[in-house]
């Protein structure tokens, strides 16, 4: 892993604040020394919804004394959801899937693009069963980001994704309709299937990993491995 492996997918305190039960207990700058002491190519902050532990990561990277090559790395694991799903908030007898979706800046212009999306996030926010939701629609991410691409990349996230719930109901054409999307709206190459390691008994990672796999190979969609 020595030089090879950038950690693309890290919660720190930041999350528990976002979100207002313990996510993580890390703290950024023990994360990216963490990091830097054991090899790693860099490190990506993703928050739950939330780009404010971006400052200090920057701080703590000033104060490193880097003896190598290491690169820090803007995220976002943000909540995607239509419209039509935002409105079963209002339901009786359905509720809204706040899916996890991971977004990761590759320029400037990218980082703002995650900003424009995160403040849309948190300006339509709304409280629903104790908790601050801040979901984003698709339609705010083909607006900010579809006639741009080329800034973000993206990926499927954890188990708590859209894709993942797709491949555990057995509906692979709505798996490959996702993956078409996710393909136009960020370019080729910019979209990835995100697979995660697991403990032995964990049959649902497992079985994900191993679709994922699977729809790598049948649709040319690069696939990544991280470890939330």
């Amino acid at each position: 892993m020595i030089n090879t492996y950038t950690s693309l997918h890290n919660h720190s305190e930041y999350s528990s604040a976002l979100l207002g039960f313990t996510d993580s207990i890390n703290k950024i700058p023990e994360m990216l020394r963490w990091c830097y002491d054991n090899g790693l190519r860099g490190m990506a902050l993703s928050d739950h919804e939330g780009v404010s532990g971006f400052p200090e990561m920057e701080q703590a990277i000033d104060k490193m004394t880097l003896e190598r090559p290491f690169t820090y790395i803007f995220s976002n694991e943000i909540y995607l959801i239509s419209e039509q799903e935002d409105e079963l908030k209002n339901s009786e007898t359905e509720r809204p899937h706040y899916w996890h979706f991971l977004l990761t800046c590759l320029d400037e212009v990218g980082l703002h693009q995650m900003y424009e999306l995160s403040s849309r996030a948190w300006l339509r926010s709304y409280m629903w069963h104790g908790l601050r939701r801040r979901p984003t629609f698709y339609s705010d991410i083909e607006e900010v980001i579809g006639g741009n691409s080329n800034h973000i990349i993206a990926s499927s996230a954890c188990l708590g994704g859209f894709l993942p719930k797709k491949i555990l109901s057995n509906d692979k054409q709505g798996a490959l309709d996702f993956i078409s999307w996710g393909n136009q709206i960020f370019g080729a190459g910019n979209f990835f299937l995100e697979c995660q390691p697991c403990e032995e008994d964990n049959d649902e990672q497992i079985a994900v990993n191993k679709a994922l796999w699977k729809l790598h190979e049948y649709t040319n969609t690069p696939i990544i491995v991280t470890t939330d």
